[in-house]
């Protein structure tokens, strides 16, 4: 039967600190630095360099692995583990958080397992186009027509260095952030809650209507399916 436990190593001579869990089949708090010495390479590496510990707890006992896990996730959040410099972590149940550091190293291995698995698909970080690559893609481009609609949406199309301040809570922001956060979107709009979606369009091809987006001008208007003059 497994006794699940979290547990508390450290080097203070090096300000140096691991919390962990250990929730295996046949786990007991007995192991700890007898047979088991945690599953990080980071306090492996750290313990070769400066020797044995001074530190070695059981903080918790537990009889159940989910209850162990989950409170190990909590008390590494509460800690900050992935912020401050003194802990070992390098994740939080083997998840990195979004502000979470990663090492150098870690980064390199990253990419270089990526490149390895794509085999040259893909890959082309740090490449930049020829000049040749350059006027082929420009040959390709030159001579196609576009519709008066498209054109009329590029002169109106604010550039993206342009601002908007938004009427129902006056923040400033970029034009794309606006738009996607604020203006009619902006949850002080006291029309929000009757008109979550003011920004309806209609497909002057087929009648279709829906909220604006991508797909919707890709499929629809001069695109529709429905449109006899489409080639």
């Amino acid at each position: 039967m497994s006794t699940p436990y979290t547990y508390l190593i450290g080097w203070t001579a090096h300000n140096k600190f691991y919390y962990g869990a250990r929730w295996s089949n046949d786990c007991d708090p007995s192991d700890l630095w007898q047979t088991y010495f945690t599953s990080s390479r980071h306090v492996k590496r750290f313990r070769d360099e400066h020797g044995e510990p001074d530190i070695v707890q059981v903080r918790h006992i537990f009889n159940d692995k989910e209850k162990c896990r989950h409170y190990e996730e909590k008390v590494l959040r509460k800690l900050n583990v992935l912020t401050e410099d003194k802990w070992l972590n390098k994740s939080v149940n083997g998840k990195f958080l979004p502000h979470g550091p990663q090492t150098q190293e870690h980064i390199e291995k990253r990419i270089a397992a990526f490149k390895k698995n794509m085999k040259g698909r893909g890959c082309r970080t740090g490449q930049k186009n020829s000049e040749e690559h350059k006027e082929k893609n420009r040959q390709a481009m030159l001579g196609k027509p576009k519709s008066k609609e498209h054109i009329e949406n590029m002169k109106k199309r604010p550039q993206d260095t342009s601002t908007l301040t938004c009427p129902h809570c006056n923040k400033l922001g970029d034009y794309k952030n606006m738009k996607r956060w604020h203006m009619d979107r902006c949850k002080h709009n006291p029309q929000r809650k009757t008109d979550k979606d003011p920004q309806t369009v209609e497909c002057y091809v087929c009648g279709y209507t829906a909220r604006q987006s991508p797909n919707f001008y890709r499929n629809h208007n001069t695109y529709c399916k429905a449109n006899p003059t489409k080639k």
